[in-house]
């Protein structure tokens, strides 16, 4: 069995939308993540993410905001 892990550090785009979905909370966002693809080259790759349960309780009580820089691993 294989462990594949990722982490994405970048931020987000516009503010969490938040959901409750059969008794689920459920936190979707998207975020902007900067890489560097050559020796003076960046592009811009953008993610989205849903959180789900406690994750999604944590992103609401911390209020993330449009702009804020996020750490993401899954």
């Amino acid at each position: 069995m294989y462990n594949n892990r990722i982490s994405l550090t970048g931020n987000l785009t516009k503010n969490p939308e938040y959901k409750n979905i059969q008794d689920r909370d459920l936190v979707h966002f998207r975020i902007a993540v900067n890489e560097n693809v050559g020796s003076n080259k960046e592009e811009t790759i953008y993610m989205d993410v849903d959180g789900w349960d406690s994750h999604a309780r944590y992103a609401e009580n911390v209020m993330l905001a449009k702009g804020d820089r996020v750490i993401v691993t899954g």
